[in-house]
């Protein structure tokens, strides 16, 4: 989950520092994507925690 949170903070990076368009529009797609992965990971954990907490 870290992992695809740092990806993405790394893919915004790229982001600002694109000087093309390709380029611009390519690390976009791929912040966009490791944010989505990193929310994902994150709502199963999340899901996962609070009903371990009412399973007890």
């Amino acid at each position: 989950m870290i992992i695809f949170l740092v990806l993405g903070i790394a893919g915004f990076f790229a982001h600002a520092q694109a000087d093309s368009l390709k380029a611009l529009v390519f690390a976009s797609i791929i912040s966009g994507v490791f944010f989505t992965c990193f929310l994902i990971v994150f709502a199963i954990y999340w899901t996962g925690y609070l009903l371990k907490g009412h399973a007890t």
